[in-house]
């Protein structure tokens, strides 16, 4: 998955989500993980831009390349 621009905001409301393929995150883009279900995403992210993982559990099990990654949980 290729993010050019904007913001792919990848959900799980239930369950668990399984993400094998590699994800490329462009500079001004960005990439966020969140949702009340679980999230594994095994392939390789490369990132740019962004990288957000906000609520419930996201593994990243591949190569993880971001110079940024907010991650937090529940309300301030």
């Amino acid at each position: 998955v290729e993010v050019l621009a904007g913001t792919l905001r990848l959900a799980v409301i239930s369950g668990t989500g399984e993400h094998p393929g590699d994800f490329l995150v462009e500079n001004g883009a960005a990439l966020e993980f969140g949702s009340s279900g679980a999230q594994n995403v095994t392939g390789a992210v490369t990132v740019r831009g962004r990288l957000a993982v906000s609520d419930g559990g996201t593994t990243l099990a591949g190569t993880l390349v971001a110079p940024e990654l907010v991650v937090s949980v529940g309300s301030p």
